[in-house]
């Protein structure tokens, strides 16, 4: 495992600090689920936005995120935005199912 430093702000520090008490774990730990969860988060985001953008299927949105297409669209719902797709584009997800 890698090591890096950074330089926090001390009223985020004391968050962190809290944090861990809550969760009877130490700063590091917590430190690494904010990350783990906030670089989560920006690909999820970084998705949404390509696919709001026409770049990109919600299928490969979906992929770019690391969650499942029902993630993503339950994404895009709690973000109240609408699922795009066309005639031609349903007619040949519904033949693909057979």
């Amino acid at each position: 495992m890698g090591a890096t430093s950074v330089r926090l702000p001390d009223d985020l520090l004391r968050e962190l600090d809290r944090a861990a008490t809550r969760e009877r774990t130490d700063r590091a730990v917590i430190i690494r689920k904010a990350l783990e969860r906030g670089i989560h988060s920006l690909a999820l985001d970084a998705a949404v936005e390509a696919y709001q953008m026409g770049r990109v299927t919600a299928w490969a949105a979906a992929d770019q995120a690391e969650v499942t297409l029902w993630e993503f669209l339950d994404e895009l719902k709690r973000r109240d935005l609408w699922f795009r797709t066309d005639e031609d584009a349903l007619r040949d997800a519904i033949e693909a199912l057979g």
